[in-house]
């Protein structure tokens, strides 16, 4: 898994990448003082173009859909109102 975090990690090309290095980082840390008790966590969803995808959800490793919202793709801001939207849905 860390060789995928360091490849990811690797990608640099706008604001989302930015922030998903920050978050591959943190869960890093997570994952090592946690172990298997880390169950979600949030990695933004980016396009080729480094942009956030209008759609953001949690991540989960016990299989479960996680939260979803809608967000501007220019800088990840959530869009008010849409949270806790299913996984099947479209913004």
């Amino acid at each position: 898994m860390l060789k995928l975090l360091n490849k990811i990690k690797s990608w640099y090309n706008g604001p989302c990448h930015i922030e998903l290095q920050t978050a591959l980082d943190k869960i890093t840390k997570s994952q090592q003082k946690l172990g298997d008790k880390m169950n979600r966590f949030y990695l933004p969803n980016c396009d080729k173009h480094g942009l956030y995808k209008v759609k953001q959800c949690e991540s989960s490793l016990d299989g479960q859909r996680g939260k979803c919202w809608c967000v501007s793709s220019w800088n990840g801001k959530k869009i008010p109102g849409s949270s806790d939207l299913p996984a099947d849905a479209e913004c």
